[in-house]
């Protein structure tokens, strides 16, 4: 039959109760329930210290602490504690008050099936009437021995608990073997998570015996002076047997015993491994942001130098690919250990593939580094490509990676792998941040590296187009130039003839000619503004000059389509300004206004002063501009809209060099128009002149009759009729068709002027010109460049050469005459180019 151990418990002579881990009163049995004036009722489910509160008026009530105390250091250390003589109010019936009674308790631990502290058994007696018997002494004594026993038992708690959480790591090794008998848990995370606790230095730590430090702990327990280590490098080994470096701050600090002798050594210290890695890791950042801003474009050089200092600072091998148009490649590898060039050759053939297989360590990498601290042989098959490859992973002895993608606004630019060996310092998830940021200071290099690429090719192109298309302009004017200039000419002499039977159908010819070289100016003077080359040769010039002399060139125009032409100018109006450039502008407006007029309106020119500046209007009761179109006027190109037959013609850039032109000179142009249908008005404001203009004195056609021309143009047709046209004005002339030809011409003949084309075959007009300077010096001829190629740099070119004055195809034959008779002293005017 079972035996009841209840009934034992209930029955049993001494007092008894049961509590658990929260100190609540399980059960208790009859001795206790009468000893304390109790019930079941009034006492199961309580906590014991709340039943029975001793004083609990007193805080610091030091009997209930005393008994706190035991009952939890049985919980915590599963071993038995004993209160030989503890002073407690307790209630000795129901009802009434607490009387102070001597106890002696026992508390045991009793343990569940997994062998944890699962309740505690007190068993107490009430030892009062010892007080009057000569065991009194005895109970006293025990109990300031019990006093002094909990006092220690608190200090050594107390200092267990401090050295659990100091910052830093601590041991304590006693004995000339140096036994560990304290650690702390950032001790046993220095020594790679090994138990070392009892056991001494030789056996617990075998791999710093050979470095030294038993030979130090020896030196300090004999001199009982402490030792100071500042930066030092331990390598250890973890529980796992892999080894790793530390870098530490330490101090073995002697502890002597009552009796004056070194009883052992206190090892105190700090591990610094991972602050000295962030300050070195920080200080690579710096320098890779500081060689980025001083490496300029060259962002590749400066990538490869951040590998060999990433390899020489903060890993052991540091390795960048690139990622473009679908493929990579290996930038740079770079290795901490000489000993590893040959290896590192060999891997340069094996980057990143730019689309990672499933199979990768770095398969999926998202915006952040990546960090694998401890690399399996798995994840080095997984990454290799080949059998060869494998064979120079594993050679490489890695033991952890931190790869940090070069990512900048969702395009993944690049990857920089970094990898340490096993004796290396693993990397981390610290490490993931600061290593983030860097990633994106690359990128960031790189992209902008590749938009200053993309915007140089695209300003290389640019310009190639722009010379190209400033090459087909001038030649293209030049070509234009060329047959105009004799058709011009031909008119020219049929007028100066008297042919009057072919009148109306020589001004057709030559309005239209003369609309085509104005076409032909445009043009080019558009080119010369795009790129800043448009010139204004300023000097004081009256303004009714300027518009008489674009009444005269756009005289034609309005004519053909029967306007009404009104011109209003004030008397002494007078602007500092370029007279061929502000005819110019007149010219455009006039020939605006006829172009956007039905045939049979009305324009008005209207030039009077207000306050400093003068004002030049054209208005026109034509088509209109529309309210949309009117901001765009001025710009290249831009045209009211028209029929499909263009019966305005132009090309859209008489307005821009209008506003171009003014704004040279200071002033300002608008357009205004009150809609279709109801007529524009261009205004040009120009700042006014102080004084008035001085008068120059225009040759007339005879001035300077009798020169000895030589004219030198590959035009047959343009040199004959010229020739032709000076003979009539009573010049002499001589025709050569190449520099060759002229320069045998010369041999035998002196001349006053030459008039020479600069598209020459052979020897060019340029060349011809300097070659003359050269041989004649000061007797050579006055020379006037008559050609099609019309730009401020070619008119340069020729000003340079030696030519006194520069021409452009077709030349008024007025103008040519005036350039003629400019030796004899009459001063040129000429257009520029």
């Amino acid at each position: 039959m079972a035996f009841d151990f209840s009934r034992s418990f209930e029955w049993a002579p001494v007092a008894m109760v049961v509590l658990d881990r929260e100190l609540r009163v399980l059960g208790a049995n009859r001795r206790y329930l009468e000893l304390t004036g109790s019930t079941p009722e009034s006492l199961v489910g309580r906590e014991l210290l709340a039943a029975f509160p001793n004083d609990p008026d007193d805080p610091n009530d030091a009997s209930r602490q005393l008994l706190e105390a035991s009952l939890k250091k049985v919980l915590r250390t599963g071993q038995p504690d004993h209160l030989a003589h503890i002073r407690y109010r307790v209630a000795r019936r129901a009802g009434e008050p607490p009387e102070l009674r001597i106890w002696s308790a026992t508390h045991v631990p009793l343990f569940d099936s997994a062998g944890e502290v699962e309740a505690v058994l007190q068993h107490t007696e009430d030892v009062t009437q010892l007080e009057d018997t000569s065991a009194l002494h005895l109970l006293q004594r025990a109990e300031a021995v019990q006093r002094e026993v909990s006092t220690l038992d608190r200090e050594l708690e107390e200092v267990r608990a401090m050295v659990a959480q100091a910052p830093g790591f601590m041991a304590f090794l006693s004995g000339p073997d140096h036994v560990f008998t304290l650690v702390n848990d950032a001790y046993t995370r220095l020594v790679g998570g090994r138990d070392v606790l009892d056991k001494p230095l030789r056996d617990a730590l075998p791999d710093v015996v050979a470095q030294g430090y038993p030979e130090l702990l020896d030196r300090v327990v004999q001199s009982g002076e402490p030792f100071f280590g500042h930066g030092h490098r331990v390598e250890l080994v973890d529980k796992n047997g892999t080894p790793y470096t530390r870098l530490i701050d330490f101090i073995y600090q002697p502890i002597r015993g009552a009796d004056g002798a070194v009883a052992g050594v206190l090892v105190q210290g700090h591990d610094l491994t991972e602050h000295a890695w962030a300050i070195e890791r920080d200080r690579f950042r710096a320098r890779v942001a500081q060689q980025l801003v001083q490496g300029g474009d060259d962002v590749t050089g400066v990538l490869a130098h951040v590998a060999h200092d990433a390899a020489a600072s903060i890993s052991d091998w540091a390795i960048i690919d690139l990622f473009e148009n679908g493929k990579s490649r290996r930038l740079a590898i770079a290795h901490r250990n000489p000993g590893d060039a040959g290896l590192a050759e060999q891997l340069r053939a094996w980057p990143l593939p730019f689309e990672i297989p499933s199979t990768h360590v770095l398969h999926g990498q998202a915006a952040s580094p990546r960090v694998v601290s401890d690399v399996t042989p798995e994840m080095l098959r997984g990454v290799s490509r080949s059998e060869e490859h494998l064979e120079l992973l594993e050679h490489m002895a890695i033991r952890s990676v931190l790869s940090v993608p070069l990512l900048l606004r969702g395009t993944l630019y690049g990857v920089l792998v970094l990898l340490n060996s096993r004796a290396s310092r693993r990397f981390d998830e610290n490490d993931i941040v600061p290593m983030a940021e860097l990633g994106a200071v690359l990128a960031t290099g790189l992209d902008n590296a590749r938009l200053l690429r993309d915007a140089n090719q695209a300003r290389e192109a640019a310009e190639a187009a722009s010379r190209a298309k400033d090459d087909f302009l001038a030649m293209l004017g030049h070509e234009l130039r060329n047959p105009l200039a004799p058709i011009l000419t031909a008119v020219q002499l049929l007028r100066m003839k008297g042919d009057g039977a072919h009148q109306r159908q020589h001004e057709v010819i030559e309005r239209q000619a003369r609309h085509l070289t104005r076409l032909v100016d445009d043009m080019l003077d558009v080119s010369a503004v795009v790129h800043g080359k448009l010139e204004v040769r300023k000097k004081p010039v009256g303004l009714k000059g300027i518009i008489d002399k674009a009444v005269e060139i756009a005289g034609p125009q309005v004519r053909e389509r029967q306007h009404t032409l009104s011109v209003v100018v004030a008397d002494g109006l007078v602007v500092d300004g370029d007279e061929a450039r502000l005819s110019q502008v007149v010219v455009n407006l006039l020939t605006n206004a006829a172009r956007y007029t039905p045939p049979g309106g009305h324009i008005w020119v209207d030039a009077r002063s207000s306050e400093s500046s003068v004002k030049v209007t054209v208005r026109d009761d034509g088509v209109g501009i529309a309210k949309e179109v009117l901001p765009t006027v001025f710009e290249m190109f831009v045209q009211a809209p028209q029929s499909a037959d263009r019966p305005q013609g132009g090309l859209g850039l008489g307005l821009t060099l209008v506003r171009r032109i003014v704004a040279l000179h200071g002033g300002t142009s608008g357009i205004t128009s009150d809609g279709p249908g109801k007529g524009t008005t261009a205004t040009v404001v120009l700042p006014a002149h102080a004084s008035p203009p001085r008068v120059e004195r225009k040759a007339s056609p005879a001035a300077g009759a009798g020169q000895r021309v030589l004219i030198v143009d590959d035009n047959d047709d343009a040199a004959a009729l010229l020739s032709e046209l000076l003979s009539e004005l009573g010049h002499e002339t001589q025709v050569a068709s190449d520099g060759a030809a002229a320069l045998a011409l010369l041999a035998d003949h002196k001349v006053d002027v030459a008039v020479i084309d600069i598209g020459l075959p052979g020897m060019s007009g340029l060349e011809l010109a300097q070659t003359l300077r050269a041989r004649l010096g000061s007797d050579a001829p006055r020379m006037v460049a008559l050609t099609g190629f019309g730009t401020q740099d070619d008119r340069e070119r020729c000003l340079a050469a030696g030519f006194a004055e520069h021409l452009t195809k077709p030349v008024d034959a007025e103008q040519l005459i005036r350039s003629v008779a400019g030796a004899t002293g009459v001063a040129p005017a000429s257009r520029p180019g």
